[in-house]
């Protein structure tokens, strides 16, 4: 974040205080979208709020690592090293970091954070087989989400190495262009506007493999 020309350091990213940590509580006791397994989710936001002072060390630097800060806050909330709830914090934090101007680093130790969005770019890109598109692909992206995690997260951490980009970076592109092809999918259109969300000013190299396909 900016005020006026200055820059935030890293270590003003995140500030945990005693009214943050109530709020956090207070979101984690009271919200109707955390009611199922509330009591393990209010045992990781306490852990969290406990750890907070030792996670913001780790903000101190000039440089923000993302793999220490990954397997710090994992270490503290508990859960697969695949789990998306860790992830997509990491993920959040890179994004905060981006928008103060802090430069961060690492990054390769955090999957990426399997969503529905993911799980349907999985399917639809050709990383997935054994599927037609006579089948309800809403459906088998949900499927695919909740029963093969682990499988998509690894088949996303080869493609992140095949395009040297980490999987919480190649994430935001993935999670732009499932979203196009989810909206497609439930308005029974054709995913041409995905061209031009994914490739602004070269929609026609974007749209010549539809057209392609079309043809075959």
């Amino acid at each position: 974040m900016r005020a006026g020309r200055e820059t935030l350091g890293s270590s003003q990213l995140i500030t945990p205080t005693t009214p943050f940590g109530d709020a956090l509580l207070r979101f984690a006791v009271e919200s109707r979208s955390l009611a199922k397994f509330r009591e393990a989710r209010l045992r990781r936001a306490r852990a969290y709020v406990e750890a907070a002072p030792r996670l913001r060390k780790l903000l101190s630097e000039s440089e923000v690592n993302l793999d220490f800060f990954f397997r710090g806050l994992l270490n503290v909330v508990g859960g697969s090293r695949e789990s998306k709830t860790v992830a997509f914090a990491v993920k959040m934090l890179y994004y905060t970091c981006r928008v103060a101007g802090v430069r961060c680093i690492g990054g390769w130790e955090v999957p990426i954070p399997v969503d529905f969005r993911v799980s349907l770019v999985s399917l639809t890109s050709g990383m997935v087989s054994g599927w037609s598109c006579s089948q309800n692909l809403l459906q088998l992206a949900s499927e695919l989400r909740s029963g093969w995690r682990g499988v998509l997260v690894g088949l996303w951490r080869r493609a992140a190495e095949e395009a040297a980009i980490p999987p919480l970076v190649l994430d935001s592109a993935v999670w732009v262009a499932g979203g196009c092809v989810e909206d497609s999918l439930r308005e029974h259109r054709r995913p041409r506007g995905c061209a031009l969300v994914l490739a602004p000013g070269k929609q026609d190299a974007a749209e010549s493999p539809i057209r392609a396909l079309e043809r075959a």
